[in-house]
């Protein structure tokens, strides 16, 4: 079976190759966790890939595949209209050629009015299958066409040992996209009050964050010395390290934005299967980690409680990382991406 990927991430300089490798080390979690680790994956099951992205001059044939995966559509600014009218006539191109059209929605496209929505609310109609990384936005997606399938996204690192016996400082880890970090952001203060009894060392892992020395200073100085920020250049590499040397990690988020609140669980899934314990807002999309992650409105009295109990914190790592074996592996996402792409 062989299969393109259009993938909405990269410009017009990327297109058609048979090695992942490009995407594998994108900042991204729709790269590598919707496309590169699955793709790669898949070869076990006899599953070719191929991958593209869509520009006037630079338009795949489809014919040949068995199928057409759409990933992510990035916003493109002022060009993002035009971009979806390219996209929409490519892979209608796609459908009539005889391709299976299988829409991958990992965020909620819906949440404004834009080029964007307008191109999804078009071509999930036309699918053969749709697929989404959790329950909660299958719910989000009521633009007609098939149901959605979920298809879970793959934890990158190796299964590590649970332990939740914080030092001191405790050392706390929050790593994602930096359009996440503002919800990290307003919770500095708080901890910066926290640390004044149990001191914090606050590690952050992203890409291209601006002016985090200044704030790094402020955030001291605001707490005397007690709580410490720094920052390590997000790299697959360094997460896997910064998991490992971390007592547990933050993911505060925003339960009522309809931007986050189906959001894959990849961050909590991730800081688990490393055998460490998330601390997170209770996003819909996290309800199935309930009884692992620590689920809190206010995240920072969630870390108070964590550090009140530190036996029961380590029986949650534990019930997560069993949770998760079974269907988050990469071997076990590339069998649920296998029967979707066989239909």
């Amino acid at each position: 079976m062989r299969i393109l990927w259009v993938v909405g991430t990269r410009g017009d300089g990327f297109g058609p190759t048979p090695d992942p490798a490009e995407l594998t080390g994108s900042a991204l979690a729709s790269d590598r966790l919707r496309i590169a680790l699955p793709a790669d994956r898949l070869r076990a099951l006899g599953v070719e890939s191929h991958f593209c992205a869509l520009a006037p001059d630079r338009l795949a044939d489809p014919s040949g595949y068995a199928a057409v995966v759409v990933g992510k559509f990035a916003s493109a600014g002022d060009q993002e209209s035009a971009r979806a009218d390219l996209w929409l006539r490519y892979l209608e191109h796609a459908r009539g050629s005889g391709c299976r059209l299988v829409a991958d929605v990992s965020d909620n496209p819906f949440f404004k009015p834009s080029p964007r929505a307008e191109l999804y609310r078009r071509l999930l109609p036309i699918c053969d299958a749709i697929t989404v990384p959790s329950a909660a936005m299958a719910r989000e997606l009521a633009a007609g066409g098939p149901p959605p399938q979920v298809v879970n996204d793959p934890y990158e690192g190796e299964p590590g040992a649970p332990r939740f016996a914080p030092r001191d400082p405790v050392r706390v880890l929050w790593f994602g996209h930096k359009v996440n970090f503002p919800y990290l952001h307003a919770l500095l203060p708080a901890l910066a009050e926290m640390s004044r009894t149990r001191a914090l060392a606050l590690e952050v892992v992203s890409a291209r964050l601006h002016a985090f020395d200044a704030l790094a200073a402020e955030m001291a100085n605001r707490s005397d010395g007690r709580l410490r920020l720094s920052y390590r250049e997000w790299a697959p590499a360094a997460l896997v390290a910064a998991l490992a040397s971390c007592d547990l990690a933050l993911i505060p988020s925003d339960a009522a934005d309809p931007r986050k609140r189906a959001a894959s669980a990849n961050r909590v899934t991730e800081t688990l299967i490393a055998g460490r314990l998330p601390v997170a807002t209770p996003l819909e999309s996290y309800q199935a980690f309930a009884d692992a992650a620590l689920l809190r409105t206010d995240v920072v009295a969630g870390v108070a409680e964590a550090l009140s109990a530190p036996d029961r914190m380590l029986a949650r790592i534990s019930a997560g990382q069993r949770q998760i074996e079974g269907a988050y592996s990469p071997a076990a996402v590339a069998s649920q991406w296998r029967a979707v792409l066989a239909g």
